[in-house]
């Protein structure tokens, strides 16, 4: 499969900047499309039928992991149902539902993934956070006590 996207220098479309966290050779529009693949993937998971279109969306994030003359990869995924405390980098969290003993943040999960964390390894295995995920957090207890009842019990 080969997707070629237009390159338009002049108003800024097609290039990458330094200094906002995008690498060289990587485009704005290609975050967008790894985002919205994300989206695909996420709305596909609700679905009761599932179809061949996996075997597509396989294919558009094989050429969206590539990037144009470079050995480095894109790699991308959901930290959901991970720990998250305040110090964590690669997430941008909205806590929800959640009401705190004097201001501490403790026992938190991740409940919910709006945007994938998006990084970029070289061939030499180092990875840079191009973006961070965009996620729900709860404490963990909340998250727990909502799982367990919807666990089927001996009984049904």
């Amino acid at each position: 499969m080969t997707l070629n996207r237009p390159r338009n220098t002049s108003s800024g479309v097609g290039r990458t900047s330094t200094g906002n966290g995008r690498s060289e050779g990587i485009t704005p529009e290609q975050i967008a499309a790894i985002n919205d693949l994300f989206a695909v993937h996420a709305k596909l998971g609700l679905l009761d039928q599932k179809t061949t279109i996996h075997h597509n969306l396989k294919g558009i994030q094989r050429f969206l992991e590539g990037i144009p003359g470079s050995t480095d990869k894109l790699e991308w995924y959901a930290p959901d149902g991970e720990d998250y405390d305040i110090t964590r980098t690669d997430c941008e969290a909205k806590i929800v539902g959640c009401e705190f003993e004097d201001g501490e943040l403790k026992d938190l999960v991740i409940s919910k993934v709006h945007k994938p964390i998006i990084r970029r390894r070289t061939a030499e295995g180092k990875t840079r956070i191009l973006q961070p995920a965009l996620v729900e957090v709860t404490k963990r207890t909340e998250n727990i006590e909502k799982e367990a009842s919807n666990e089927p019990t001996k009984d049904d």
